[in-house]
């Protein structure tokens, strides 16, 4: 599988994690990465077993992140997604067909079949101000789309929590998929905007968003009205937070992940 990196300036940081989104392999980019990637693994003399590497996509090619021998990360929530966008399979089901099923292994195509079986992705969770848990009624909101297939979080009631900023203050990873497009689309457009009417959680005792004081310039947009603050969850904070969300979604740094095929299964 091929994945991309949906990284976004907001929060006043760079490179805000806010999901990773699957590449068909029968686009342009995928057949690019893909020999790219198994010229990588073969000049690092990696022959058994998954790999999991990184590349950038730049004016003059791939810029090789890195390359490691393992699966894809993440502690597997990425695996029913594709599962389901493959038919079936995913890396570390590959992986261990690889030693205890190898007419499975050898049944796997040479790169996953396009077009995708369903429409999703991993969305990461992005908080636009900091404070403690006191209510995760958000939460519940999110479980109860049409196309939700998980939750992974650790933030829990008494949690103290912080606008996020990179993978790790990331509110939790949320995985979507549907076999009608338009169902999935509009459950993400849902989780955006309770992100920036930061409503993924109640919290007391909260911190500005980071978005909120961070003094770079964000988009034009008309100003909220007293009425409209009075009744954001954050207040003004939140009218600012959405200004810089929406800014944020101009400039996509994409960083493409690449999980290039087990090459050879172990004996």
């Amino acid at each position: 599988m091929m994945w991309v990196y949906d990284k976004r300036p907001c929060n006043g940081a760079n490179f805000v994690y806010f999901g990773t989104q699957p590449v068909p392999s029968d686009s342009e980019v995928a057949k690019v990465l893909v020999e790219y990637t198994r010229g990588v693994l073969d000049a690092l003399g990696i022959r058994n077993g998954p790999s999991h590497g990184e590349v950038m996509m730049t004016p003059d090619g791939p810029c090789l992140v890195e390359m490691n021998c393992r699966t894809h990360g993440g502690d597997g929530t990425f695996v029913p997604l594709a599962r389901a966008l493959t038919g079936g399979y995913s890396q570390v089901d590959a992986a261990a067909d690889a030693f205890l099923d190898h007419e499975a292994f050898n049944r796997l195509p040479d790169v996953p079949t396009s077009p995708f079986r369903v429409s999703g992705q991993e969305v990461c969770l992005v908080c636009m101000r900091g404070g403690t848990v006191s209510s995760m009624s958000g939460l519940d909101q999110l479980r109860k789309l049409r196309s939700f297939v998980s939750l992974d979080t650790g933030v829990a009631v008494g949690s103290e929590v912080s606008a996020s900023v990179d993978l790790f203050s990331s509110a939790g990873s949320l995985i979507l998929m549907h076999q009608d497009r338009g169902v999935f689309e509009e459950d993400l457009r849902t989780v955006r905007r309770m992100e920036t009417e930061c409503a993924l959680f109640e919290l007391k005792d909260g911190s500005p968003s980071a978005s909120a004081v961070d003094e770079s310039p964000v988009v034009d947009a008309p100003s909220s009205t007293d009425a409209e603050e009075a009744e954001a969850p954050c207040g003004a904070a939140v009218e600012r937070a959405k200004l810089r969300h929406r800014s944020c979604s101009e400039e996509v740094e994409h960083a493409v992940i690449t999980e290039a095929p087990l090459l050879a299964a172990a004996a």
